[in-house]
């Protein structure tokens, strides 16, 4: 019987009584379930008990304390203390507002935005010419808090990196932090009052893209009287902004600082963000983003930060931290035979602290402010097309501001890349265009940092962010194209005449691919010393750590029990630090310029060129007329680094 036939025979066939019966229950059960909401069948005693999900009856009481609240606003805590979400009720007199009082064209919203807030903090002393100016850049749910100030002594989200000797130095550098438009932390964003209607925006805001936060951040600037950065920085989605600024205005930024970021989000980071997006939207009291006069969509929310959570961290670091810890167990997780009883809610330490870090934010932040902000991280692509396609163009002066000579001049480049982490076989498609599209950042002195076992921004995604490494490697693949087309047509010429001219062209095409291919391997290699010489400093450091401990516990016991002989300990501190010295010159040493050899091997080209070659036949007919159809091979030449030149001062990236 055909397949057909079986298919018309199921349709003919009408259901047995059974069946009949059972789409009947299941019909009235449905109906049930969706007049009230599923209980417990509690008809007839358990030996096991009825079951208990506390993580479940905490989202219930949340919900119930967030609606009481609303039906009795007296009952109101006081900010940051009840729960009611802290974003409602912004407090201006810790950070400054500018206000910009004119449209703001967005780059996706065929109409501006009528005008805006930026709230921001600063850190140290703007020096008269205002050209000390450090622009820090936030991720995607941080606030202009970057660390502690005299209006707000609580610890910022970068307390440890700003201050006084450490890497954002304020003894000679003036801070300035903002909370990104879309946000709602004091900047304009889904949360706050439209001007046409008095009531939030809501999902009536434009979606925004992270060159108009750059945009907005530089109008700030402009208010301030800053005309050019010492240093754009930022981590994460404020590595993107870091990027897009010196883009955007290649004249007025003078380094810029790239940590986990990216210039093109991946594939897989847009799939993670979508799911955290499809949560909160899943959640009823979301109410397509109209939540504002009643309960926010505070589970979510929380579910959403779980998720972002774990594309935060990575496998090796869950593994030092929690490994497979389980939590103190309950009295109830006894069940009588020894064997604890797993749970359903929170079990794990890392399940444990996943919903710590939920419960933590799910009221802290606006949820469509995470909708929009995570959104514009999605949309961020610095490759040729996508940038053609928002028709933007790097903004240069009209006026007398002259760029930084150092900025215009070629400096020695460090690549990213190591022995244990070689550049990929196979380079990405999209690497050419990003690279064309990153050409203005070329000549800005850039610091791009990573961590390896990130899975958010992977380590790829930062040796793609390095302009002037992805530039050499594509004219490497350029070149060997061209030989390609050269041993193609001598294959075509045989022992032509006109051989022996695509030999010599051919000749100094991989002339100039291996002058490239040793630069590569030059700083391949100082890469990795200079990554082994950081890992032995970091011992180091803990080493002498762990003798400063020592020393401190040994002086201890010699006040309680008399003397005790340290100056064994004491002589190994004063080696370590001899050591601790040394590696720090050594690393100081690889940080300066390399050289590239001069000279090529000419034996081994030759040896190469000839593997090109077809093996001796008889003389075949004069292809000369192919030679008007191999154009000559014209290129940059390849850059040519001499003696060191002078140093220049660069940001730390390390305290101390």
């Amino acid at each position: 019987m055909s397949l057909s036939s079986v298919s018309r025979a199921l349709l003919r066939a009408r259901p047995t009584p059974s069946f009949r019966r059972l789409a009947q229950l299941a019909s009235v059960t449905s109906s049930a379930n969706a007049s009230a909401p599923s209980q417990p069948d509690v008809s007839g005693p358990s030996p096991l008990g009825q079951p208990h999900f506390p993580c479940v009856d905490a989202h219930k009481a949340r919900e119930s304390r967030l609606t009481a609240s609303r039906r009795d606003p007296e009952k109101e805590q006081e900010p940051g203390t009840g729960p009611e979400p802290s974003y409602a009720r912004p407090n201006p007199t810790t950070y400054h507002v500018y206000h910009h009082s004119e449209p703001f064209p967005l780059a996706y919203y065929p109409k501006p935005l009528p005008s805006f807030d930026i709230a921001y903090e600063t850190w140290g002393t703007l020096s008269p010419q205002k050209d000390n100016v450090i622009l820090l850049h936030t991720g995607l749910s941080a606030s202009s808090h970057a660390a502690s100030t005299p209006l707000n002594s609580a610890p910022g989200w970068w307390e440890k990196f700003i201050g006084p000797g450490k890497p954002l130095d304020t003894n000679t550098h003036f801070i300035i932090c903002t909370n990104v438009i879309g946000g709602c932390y004091g900047s304009t964003g889904p949360s706050s009052i439209e001007p046409e209607t008095g009531k939030p925006w809501a999902t009536r805001f434009p979606v925004v893209s992270i060159f108009d936060m750059v945009k907005a951040q530089f109008h700030l600037l402009d208010h301030l009287g800053v005309k050019k950065l010492y240093a754009s920085v930022g981590c994460s989605m404020g590595a993107m902004q870091s990027l897009a600024a010196g883009w955007l205005f290649p004249s007025r930024v003078g380094k810029i600082v790239s940590i986990s970021g990216t210039a093109r989000s991946s594939p897989s980071a847009v799939a993670m963000r979508f799911a955290q997006r499809s949560v909160l939207m899943a959640d009823p009291n979301w109410n397509n983003g109209f939540y504002y006069d009643g309960v926010p969509p505070h589970t979510g929310m929380k579910l959403a930060r779980q998720i972002a959570t774990i594309t935060y961290r990575s496998g090796p670091e869950w593994d030092l931290r929690f490994g497979r810890q389980l939590r103190p167990a309950p009295q109830s997780a006894d069940a009588g035979n020894g064997v604890r009883t797993p749970a359903l809610c929170p079990d794990f330490l890392i399940e444990t602290y996943l919903d710590h870090q939920g419960e933590q934010f799910c009221l802290k932040y606006d949820a469509n402010s995470l909708l929009y902000v995570s959104k514009a991280m999605d949309l961020f692509d610095m490759t040729a097309p996508a940038l053609k396609e928002l028709r933007l163009s790097p903004s240069y002066p009209t006026t007398d501001f002259h760029p930084d000579p150092v900025v215009e001049s070629v400096l020695p480049h460090k690549t990213s890349h190591s022995k244990s982490h070689p550049p990929p076989v196979n380079p990405p498609p999209h690497l050419n265009d990003l690279a064309e599209g990153l050409k203005p950042l070329s000549q800005i002195p850039t610091l791009v940092l990573g961590v390896q076992s990130d899975i958010l921004f992977t380590v790829e995604q930062q040796r793609e962010t390095d302009a002037r490494a992805s530039s050499i490697e594509v004219k490497i693949r350029k070149l060997d194209a061209e030989l390609a087309r050269y041993k193609d047509q001598m294959s075509k010429l045989r022992n032509g005449p006109g051989k022996d001219a695509i030999q010599q062209r051919a000749l100094r095409t991989l002339k100039q691919k291996r002058m490239y291919e040793a630069q590569v391997a030059q700083l391949t290699q100082q890469s990795f010393n200079m990554e082994s010489t950081a890992m032995a400093t970091d011992n180091l450091r803990n080493t002498m750590a762990s003798l400063d401990a020592m020393t401190q516990a040994n002086k201890e016991i010699k006040k309680q029990y008399g003397k005790i002989d340290i100056d064994k300990i004491e002589d190994m501190h004063y080696d370590m630090e001899d050591m601790l010295e040394r590696a720090n010159e050594i690393q100081e040493t690889l940080g300066r310029s390399y050289a590239v050899p001069d000279e090529i091997d000419e034996a081994d080209l030759e040896a190469e060129l000839d593997a090109l070659a077809l093996e001796q036949e008889e003389e075949g007919p004069s292809y000369l007329a192919d030679l008007n159809k191999v154009p000559d091979f014209i290129d940059e030449p390849p850059v040519e680094v001499g003696e060191t030149p002078e140093r220049h001062e660069a940001i730390k990236t390390t305290a101390g």
